[in-house]
């Protein structure tokens, strides 16, 4: 049924992906830490975002991933870590967390791969809500009009998003 509400284009790019031979795999070393964070590096650097601290990811691993509260997999083609994607799960909830990937990842459909394979590994664990972080469907912003139609590519459906500031005044 999620497979079915997803739209032919994701559908298209994930058959494209699994023809192109790439692999997914869960991490859980520490050396796969280091894998993700150079990754993570690499890709804000790239989009022009502000990365992560090492140690907000050490957390997840430490806290998280090894007390199965997360789930992080990695997409590998010809032999190297191409892209990889971060989620947070408790009880029947889960989240898409962080993502990131490499040029390459993008052409080939390593992205939506992984979401897929986290969307399948999540329901084996009996998570029935999962929540994508915020949608832009009205921006004209190029970077969230993206965005936007790639979390809408899954399925589901919108609902309210509230988030805001502290004020320390």
């Amino acid at each position: 049924k999620i497979w079915d509400n997803m739209e032919s284009r994701a559908r298209n790019i994930i058959r494209k992906a699994e023809k192109n031979e790439i692999n997914i795999r869960k991490a859980t070393t520490e050396e796969d830490l280091n894998i993700y964070y150079n990754l993570h590096f690499e890709t804000y650097s790239r989009t022009g975002a502000s990365p992560h601290s090492k140690s907000y990811f050490g957390y997840i691993w430490k806290h998280l991933l090894n007390k199965n509260l997360a789930l992080v997999l990695f997409a590998e083609y010809k032999n190297k870590i191409i892209a990889a994607a971060n989620f947070g799960y408790y009880k029947n909830g889960a989240t898409y967390w962080t993502a990131c990937s490499s040029p390459e990842a993008l052409k080939i459909g390593a992205n939506s791969l992984l979401q897929w394979h986290g969307i399948r590994e999540l329901r084996k664990i009996g998570i029935r809500w999962y929540e994508v972080g915020e949608a832009f469907p009205n921006s004209l912003d190029l970077k969230e009009k993206g965005l936007n139609n790639y979390k809408k590519s899954f399925g589901g459906k919108l609902y309210p998003y509230f988030k805001g500031i502290i004020n320390d005044n």
